[in-house]
């Protein structure tokens, strides 16, 4: 539960539990009773948050926030670096972006038939991927594909050597596991766009690629792996390996 990672995460050494905004207020207050009772029962020593604030404080402190005036938004433009900033995203990307595995030596992709399937919404995947080949294949879905898109997808499948479907927290989505499932999978590479938990629901898979994001810069760098022309240096944040067939 909520409650019972939290606490974990305060035994482990985290400062500063930070909820995404699809976490209710009712739960994080759930999840903040909980380390209270963990600190009345004794199970966190109330010593090991005064250490949490401490450090919270001297951080805010080297970073001025104890002095901290409004800016102006008109001037924001000049204070921010967005050139600067995007460049340390690709980075991140280029470093980060990872082959968990490729049992099959499917990568980078040199069958002469190819298939990418991508969400219809991630048109960016198209045209970061499509100048390294004019031969692919290619099919948009939707982010639950119906079962005239998987009975497609299917059909296509058949008629290539290698199938590359990007995933979008599959996890939590049955449709999508339903069309991968329904791919050959001895010679499909998921391309996990969100969260790297996709590969549990579908371990069978001959190629892995974790982008720990779906942000847009995720697509050039996963199309550069994907097609040889950089290394993927990324290493896997997650233990797989229980599932891998």
């Amino acid at each position: 539960t909520p409650g019972e990672a939290a606490v974990l995460a305060i035994q482990a050494g985290v400062d500063l539990i930070a909820y995404g905004p699809n976490m209710g207020e009712g739960t994080q207050i759930q999840a903040m009773q909980a380390v209270a009772d963990a600190v009345r029962t004794g199970l966190i020593d109330e010593n090991r948050l005064d250490e949490s604030v401490r450090r919270l404080l001297r951080t805010k402190q080297s970073m001025g926030l104890f002095d901290w005036h409004p800016l102006e938004p008109e001037s924001a433009s000049q204070r921010i670096d967005l050139d600067g900033h995007q460049q340390l995203v690709m980075e991140l990307f280029r470093a980060g972006v990872t082959i968990a595995h490729d049992d099959a030596g499917l990568l980078p992709l040199a069958a002469p038939r190819v298939l990418i399937i991508h969400p219809a919404n991630r048109m960016d995947i198209y045209r970061e991927c499509s100048p390294y080949r004019d031969d692919i294949r290619w099919l948009a879905v939707s982010d639950r594909p119906a079962l005239g898109e998987v009975d497609l997808a299917r059909s296509i499948a058949s008629q290539v050597d290698v199938v590359v479907v990007f995933t979008r927290d599959a996890y939590h989505e049955a449709a999508q596991q339903a069309l991968v499932t329904a791919l050959p999978l001895e010679k499909t590479v998921v391309v996990a766009l969100i969260s790297p938990y996709d590969y549990l629901r579908f371990p069978q898979v001959a190629g892995y690629v974790v982008t720990y994001s779906p942000l847009p810069a995720s697509a050039p760098v996963a199309c550069a792996v994907l097609f040889g022309e950089q290394p993927a240096t990324g290493v896997l944040a997650v233990d797989l390996s229980a599932v891998r067939p």
